[in-house]
């Protein structure tokens, strides 16, 4: 939304980070979208599309436990 709470509508650039928790500033992999378009607040991105869902060193992320996604615009 923007400042007034209302859906955005426009194009952006989107960087989505994975984290082992909510409050976690340890970022296991991240990916930045440029030119996302969004309409009445709502996207699509493919991730995994741009940097494959590795830990920066390479090795894989466990997923068989809890993980979260933060976005940032």
């Amino acid at each position: 939304t923007d400042q007034e709470g209302k859906p955005l509508n426009e194009t952006v650039t989107l960087t989505f980070y994975l984290t082992e928790s909510e409050t976690s500033d340890q970022v296991l992999w991240s990916e930045k979208h440029d030119n996302v378009t969004v309409k009445q607040g709502r996207f699509a991105v493919l991730l995994g599309e741009k940097k494959d869902l590795l830990k920066d060193d390479e090795s894989p992320i466990d997923f068989t436990q809890k993980k979260y996604i933060k976005v940032e615009i």
